[in-house]
């Protein structure tokens, strides 16, 4: 089997480089950011990160190196939900990523956004609002489907912020807090 490499040395300086300051992107920036008082941001900042970063970064490396994706179904998939609650079956569509004609079977964890307890309870009521109120032009914007309020609160195995459980009860949504 053929393995992949890049066309240029160019190339591949600038991806080294690009993660390398990415890394001190993601390390330094909070750091400094949270310690001189914008911790609100800094959290915000790092969901955004997870929720953008890490599929954008995946699809480049599918692009760049032609990555394989692997079913997790069946008797393994049954093993990992039994290992551990959190995790639920789904599907990655075809043409998700370049190169990928097939569906694939796997199983994957809900990104979640985690608040403190010490977190004013309206102040996280109107953040989980902001997200679901630009949840559609989000996902035209990602070109994926994200989940309705009913759909993201499914498999979540942590209580819930008593301010995102008031936001929840206005969408009829019980939720553990």
């Amino acid at each position: 089997m053929q393995r992949e490499s890049f066309g240029s040395r160019l190339g591949f300086l600038l991806v080294s480089a690009g993660c390398a300051i990415g890394i001190g992107n993601v390390w330094r920036f909070p750091y400094i950011t949270g310690k001189n008082g914008g911790g609100y941001f800094v959290l915000f900042y790092l969901v955004c990160l997870l929720l953008l970063g890490v599929p954008v970064m995946t699809m480049e490396l599918a692009e760049d190196c032609g990555i394989r994706l692997l079913c997790v179904d069946g008797a393994a998939a049954k093993r990992l939900q039994d290992s551990c609650s959190s995790y639920s079956v789904c599907t990655i569509p075809a043409g998700t990523y370049p190169g990928q004609e097939e569906e694939v079977q796997t199983v994957g964890v809900k990104a979640v956004l985690l608040a403190s307890a010490a977190l004013p309870e309206k102040q996280v009521e109107q953040l989980t609002k902001l997200l679901f109120d630009g949840r559609e032009n989000l996902s035209t914007q990602l070109g994926i489907r994200l989940d309705t309020e009913a759909e993201a609160t499914e498999g979540v195995g942590i209580p819930f912020h008593k301010g995102a459980a008031a936001y929840y009860k206005t969408a009829d949504i019980t939720v553990a807090s």
